[in-house]
């Protein structure tokens, strides 16, 4: 009987001492991402603004790797909404693999809409099929958007008469 006694006291110290040791090493396991810090939620920057003007005030701490501010990077832009303003989403990551996103209200002070550009005239011989080959058109976000310039009007030019049209 007292060997049984004695026998459940040292299993138990040694389940105890299991889990405190479990417990303690999930406390210096880190758990969670880094904090981002924004001096301001909402910027005004050029349409045409670098990665770095649009990190500008923000900031990253983690509780074991210290700043991080470095990791910081854009993970992705909204579409262009009313007042010229997007959504940006910003991420930092700590060594464990471990990420942190906050958004931020980004205005482009300058920014403007697609414009058309000509390669030449806008003359074509009869027969001509491809009247889009000179228009093109280009924006300040996306770049060249000539792949997408279409015909939205149902009028037809005559393929076989010449004239102005």
């Amino acid at each position: 009987m007292r060997r049984t006694r004695i026998a459940s006291i040292i299993l138990f110290v040694i389940a105890a001492a299991a889990f405190g040791l479990v417990r303690f090493q999930q406390h210096l396991t880190d758990t969670s991402g880094p904090t981002i810090t924004m001096e301001q939620d909402s910027i005004t920057v050029s349409a045409e603004a670098e990665e770095s003007d649009l990190l500008a005030g923000i900031t990253a701490e983690d509780r074991t790797d210290g700043d991080v501010t470095q990791n910081l990077m854009v993970e992705s832009m909204s579409n262009l909404m009313e007042g010229n303003t997007r959504i940006m989403t910003v991420v930092a990551f700590d060594s464990d693999g471990h990420v942190t996103k906050v958004q931020r209200k980004v205005t482009d002070s300058d920014y403007h809409a697609p414009r058309f550009t000509l390669d030449g005239p806008l003359q074509y011989t009869i027969g001509s099929q491809d009247i889009l080959n000179n228009i093109g058109a280009s924006d300040q976000l996306d770049g060249d958007l000539s792949a997408s310039v279409k015909i939205t009007d149902t009028y037809v030019m005559p393929e076989d008469e010449a004239g102005e049209y």
